[in-house]
């Protein structure tokens, strides 16, 4: 599945930008779906997961449990085994917010908020990878 980079409008757009990436419906539309104002709110991996089920995907969500070895932790969830994955990552270890990331099947990540980045070691740890597949 090729991934076309979406980048968000809003401060609190990452979920809504990574969604409008995997379904290629856009940005705007996706953003109007929720009862939200992404400038001062964000989106949960929850919901974005629901989204991507209810608009043809499948998914199976692998979540990282206590931070006691996040360098192991990170080598394990950062393994695609999916067309497309939702990543939900901590930016820094005292981040009070996780950050919405999309990687595609070998790997490459495409950060809404910053193009540039485009492997996992740009961030303190993983929280969750959401494998997707569309039916």
């Amino acid at each position: 599945m090729k991934v076309e980079y979406v980048a968000q409008k809003d401060d609190y757009g990452c979920a809504v930008a990574c969604i409008s990436m995997i379904t290629g419906i856009p940005y705007d539309k996706v953003a109007s779906s929720f009862a939200a104002n992404f400038k001062r709110e964000g989106l949960s991996a929850d919901h974005a997961r629901n989204f991507l089920c209810e608009h043809g995907f499948s998914a199976i969500e692998a979540v990282a449990h206590g931070y006691g070895g996040v360098e192991r932790s990170n080598a394990r969830m950062a393994q695609p085994f999916a067309p497309v994955h939702l990543v939900t990552v901590q930016s820094q270890a005292d981040a009070t917010l996780n950050h919405a990331i999309v990687m595609d099947h070998r790997g490459r990540i495409y950060d809404p908020d910053n193009p540039k980045r485009r492997d996992l070691g740009h961030y303190y740890c993983i929280v969750s990878v959401t494998g997707l597949w569309q039916n």
